[in-house]
């Protein structure tokens, strides 16, 4: 059985040999989207259409060698590729697939040997999907620290830019700036923003910078 972080993962098989088929969804089990096309064409419309973690491929296909359309698949999503080849041409295979990224395995598949390479490649997506999630964070963290600093300039300017009304909504985060002792404003984090707010000013002049955008 797959770990529980694994079985999100979405994954297509492509194939024109129904045991072989039966073969892979075995060792899939417990996965919760897994898909079947029967030559390259299909495929090649079904991920346009639709998004894959890891591409199973058992070479050759109907319509084609298969290793052309690994190669395009590298190009055209972030999928991992697993093909799978006869043995008498699967050194070679990987010799020519190595700097495409694309795993080779030799036919007839053994089930330890399959199952080493779905954990190797859902391995690689699990990692994809942690480095993306750090990304967001830290863009994330960089644009806030982009809006303070705008912020703390605003509050030290004493508001003197042409302002707009800022939103309203629970919570705040406050950030005190002072001018000779006295308190010029703190940021206030109301429904999801972070807006400026001069203090000792009547509240109709409460005003977030004119650099705001929703």
């Amino acid at each position: 059985m797959p770990k529980q972080e694994d079985i999100r993962h979405s994954i297509l098989i492509v194939s024109g040999s129904e045991q072989f088929e039966a073969t892979v969804r075995r060792a899939l089990k417990g996965f919760l989207m897994v898909d079947t096309r029967k030559s390259a064409a299909m495929a090649r419309r079904s991920v346009l259409e639709h998004y894959y973690d890891m591409i199973v491929i058992n070479a050759p296909l109907p319509d084609e060698t298969g290793e052309q359309f690994a190669r395009d698949l590298t190009e055209q999503c972030r999928a991992s590729v697993l093909l799978v080849v006869p043995l008498e041409v699967c050194q070679d295979a990987q010799s020519r697939m190595a700097d495409d990224g694309i795993l080779v395995i030799p036919k007839p598949l053994s089930r330890e040997q399959l199952d080493t390479a779905i954990r190797f490649l859902t391995s690689i997506q699990n990692r994809i999907r942690r480095l993306e999630m750090q990304i967001t964070a830290t863009e994330e963290k960089m644009e806030e620290m982009r809006i303070v600093n705008k912020a703390k300039f605003y509050l030290v300017d004493g508001g003197r830019r042409s302002p707009a009304d800022w939103e309203t909504g629970d919570g705040s985060w406050d950030f005190p700036q002072t001018d000779g002792g006295n308190d010029l404003g703190r940021l206030v984090k109301r429904g999801g923003f972070l807006c400026a707010e001069l203090l000792g000013l009547p509240a109709d002049r409460t005003r977030r910078p004119s650099f705001w955008t929703a």
